[in-house]
């Protein structure tokens, strides 16, 4: 079994669990001992001071300080303490008596009276010194009647570190009149405390090792190597999930480990089994992922997604975008020329999302755009339309219409509203207003509803917004409705703006509105400009692609520029426009071969300004197509390319690019700004 390392913290804590035992048994010992000892020391070292203070005479002792001479009482009492102090240290081997002496008290100084025979420092009658650190203090508490026995520990350069004991000696007037001292040799005592702590600290130590090794047999065994056995088979099941292949796990301790193998091993069938289950249930999501693709490439194809859609008409422009909650979704918009004179749009939302609501959605949008071909007003388009959707509906689907057809060369137009949002119409220098009118009965639900019809008058430099509900039923984290109100006020605010634009700044200001809340519905937008026929005009030149024709390109363009009155900047910024993309044309369109160009020229007057489309069937390019060069650069450090179109956009206002026709459709929007 290799080592772990659960096995080395268990051997840490055992390690520090006996440690702590035996510094909390050296610490409790040792205290225990200290205050037993010196409990022994006073009541032994008090005793022989009292019983001394008993014997002597204080009377005597006050004779023999005054006049230092000695009798056969002084000899006696000298005998005494000579043979109390040797018998006390022949015979006690737990202590030193080291000094027995009486002494007279002075202010300063003590006066020697007996001090009994020593190998150290022995006092005589009327020796006198100077008191130890403490001593003062301690004579002065005990020299009165009934005094406190209370041990006194000092250290003194003479006499070393002890402990001593003071009572005073009573005359027959029963007042103090001198000290008997017993002074025990700390030395000793703490020799004697620390070799019983060290035979208490070995034995302690002793008994922690021998059980802690036993524990940590018993642990290891018992919980350690079932764990690590466990631990293996998790990282073995985990690295051959592919296998399915059983782990033998035997763990036989009869306790809650073993009851985590048997768990362990029930896992690896319930994991085999949902991994199964799993893998199953992974590869249909794979399958309908994909083909919930495909359905969301093959819905989004059925609407006209290249803009400019009719870069051959002038008298109007469309841009739309849609943006499905889910893979598909039921929302759509159309456009489509019914004759040379007439424009369909729709928009429409399918109730629901999902599968079946796109699948409601190509049936619905082919209906109308089939009937739509087949002539009449939109009323009647969607009442027609409304009753072959009625027909085998058990499925109680419906859908919300907005169709209009424009007759471009006037402007007039005819709109049908079943059940959709109120478009938003901004006419010329205008502000973007609300369109309310009633609507008519949702499509798909009675199958004898009429659909109304409501005309509308489009000048040049109007435009159109038609939507789906996802805009103004957005919705934020605390639950409120984005609204209509919101979506004018970002509209005037960027009233200038082109179509394109104006709808990435909606989708930007409903994208903020959410601050991250889910989508809960499609969103769906298109807008309609319209400029009527009578402002536009159009110039074509068609050539060879070839540098040398490059001045004949500028010329045709300039000839015209000239007529119109083009501002200074604005003709610096077409001609430059034009070298770059004719010369691309020239150089990259055909090579090796050389192939034909078309130059167009309309003249906008509403807003005054130009359109220059190129038209080449050169190999496909969208030019718009590759990123932006980042210009804060040094010119050394960016890459080779990009430049000449990225300026290409700055100068125009509008740039769009698309392939139609086995043609390079590049169209390019200046205005002249008064």
């Amino acid at each position: 079994m290799r080592n772990s390392k659960l096995h080395v913290k268990v051997l840490i804590a055992l390690v520090l669990f006996a440690l702590s035992i035996i510094l909390f048994s050296s610490i409790l010992v040792r205290n225990l001992y200290s205050e037993t000892t010196m409990e022994e020391s006073r009541q032994l070292s008090f005793s022989y001071a009292k019983t001394a203070a008993g014997l002597i005479d204080g009377d005597k002792v006050e004779t023999y300080a005054e006049t230092l001479e000695k009798d056969e009482y002084y000899d006696q009492v000298k005998y005494y303490f000579d043979t109390t102090l040797k018998t006390v240290n022949s015979t006690m081997t737990d202590m030193e008596m080291r000094y027995y002496y009486v002494f007279v008290p002075y202010e300063d100084t003590v006066v020697y009276i007996w001090d009994a025979e020593n190998n150290y420092n022995q006092s005589y009658l009327g020796d006198s010194e100077g008191y130890m650190e403490g001593g003062k203090e301690a004579v002065e508490k005990i020299y009165r009647q009934d005094p406190p026995e209370e041990l006194s520990v000092a250290t003194d350069p003479v006499y070393g570190f002890i402990v001593s004991a003071y009572y005073p000696v009573f005359n027959s007037a029963n007042k103090p009149v001198a000290v008997v001292g017993v002074d025990l040799s700390m030395p000793g005592l703490q020799a004697r405390e620390r070799e019983f702590v060290g035979m208490i600290v070995n034995s302690v130590l002793g008994v922690t090792l021998v059980m802690g090794a036993i524990l940590y047999f018993f642990v290891r065994r018992g919980v350690v190597n079932p764990l690590l056995k466990l631990n293996d088979a998790a990282k073995e099941l985990v690295e051959g999930l592919d296998s399915k292949e059983m782990i033998d796990l035997d763990i036989k301790t009869g306790d809650e480990v073993q009851e985590l193998a048997e768990s362990f091993k029930k896992m690896q069938v319930d994991l085999n089994d949902y991994i199964e289950r799993l893998s199953v249930v992974t590869a249909e999501r794979e399958k309908i992922g994909a083909e919930l693709n495909v359905a969301k490439s093959i819905q989004m194809d059925m609407m006209p997604q290249i803009f400019p859609a009719f870069p051959e008409r002038n008298e109007f422009d469309i841009y739309a975008t849609v943006d499905p909650a889910r893979e598909v979704g039921g929302d759509f918009y159309d456009f489509f020329m019914i004759d040379d004179d007439h424009l369909g749009l729709v928009i429409a939302d399918v109730s629901g999302k999902g599968v079946p609501a796109a699948l409601f959605m190509v049936i619905a949008k082919t209906l109308i755009k089939n009937r739509a071909m087949m002539g009449g007003g939109p009323g009647e388009i969607l009442t027609d339309v409304n009753r072959q959707l009625c027909e085998g509906n058990d499925a109680g689907m419906f859908v919300t219409v907005w169709l209009a057809i424009i007759e471009l060369s006037t402007g007039k137009g005819l709109a049908a509203n079943a059940g959709h949002e109120h478009p938003v119409l901004r006419c010329k220098d205008g502000s973007y207003e609300l369109v309310v009118y009633r609507h008519s009965p949702i499509i798909a639900v009675m199958e004898d509803s009429v659909i109304a019809e409501h005309p509308f008058q489009m000048g040049p430099g109007d435009r159109l917004l038609v939507y789906t509900d996802g805009v103004p039923e957005a919705m934020n984290p605390e639950l409120e409705q984005y609204g209509t109100s919101r979506l004018l006020d970002v509209m005037n605010a960027n009233a200038e703006c082109s179509s394109r634009e104006m709808l990435r700044k909606i989708t930007l200001d409903v994208e903020a509105f959410m601050d991250g809340s889910p989508q809960a519905d499609d969103i769906t937008m298109l807008i309609f400009d319209f400029y009527g026929t009578s402002q536009s005009s159009s110039l074509v030149l068609e050539l060879e692609a070839t540098r040398d024709n490059l001045q004949s390109v500028l010329d045709f363009v300039n000839e015209h520029l000239d007529e119109i009155n083009c501002p200074k900047k604005a003709r610096m910024q077409l001609n430059l426009t034009v070298e770059e993309i004719y010369i691309n044309i020239a150089s990259y369109a055909y090579t090796p071969n050389i192939g034909m160009v078309k130059v167009v020229l309309d003249d906008l007057k509403n807003p005054d300004g130009v359109r220059l489309t190129f038209i080449d069937q050169g190999v496909p390019y969208n030019p718009l197509a590759k990123a932006d060069p980042d210009v804060t650069l040094p010119a050394e450090q960016r890459p080779i390319g990009g430049l000449g179109i990225y300026l290409v956009k700055k100068n125009m206002d509008k740039v769009e690019y698309k392939y139609e026709n086995n043609s390079n459709v590049l169209a390019m929007t200046k205005y002249f700004k008064k």
